[in-house]
């Protein structure tokens, strides 16, 4: 899951297009716990450094697994 708490390339375009943004701000559950919730793994990268072992460690395991990658588009 790519976590921008948005519709972050929209509001891009409409910040390009119009100097402003509506309707695509939004806040989102938290997906680690929500994954935990239906008995997968949930994870957090805290810095990109950390998502190759995170998606090595994913695969290795077999399981049902959900990623929350927070992303910036500014």
């Amino acid at each position: 899951v790519f976590h921008d708490n948005a519709y972050g390339s929209i509001k891009r375009k409409q910040l390009a297009r119009f100097g402003r943004a509506s309707g695509v701000d939004f806040g989102n559950p938290d997906f680690v716990q929500l994954a935990k919730a239906f008995n997968a793994q949930g994870y957090r990268p805290s810095r990109a450094s950390e998502l190759a072992s995170i998606l090595d460690n994913t695969l290795d395991s077999r399981k049902p697994s959900v990623i929350d990658v927070p992303v910036d588009y500014s």
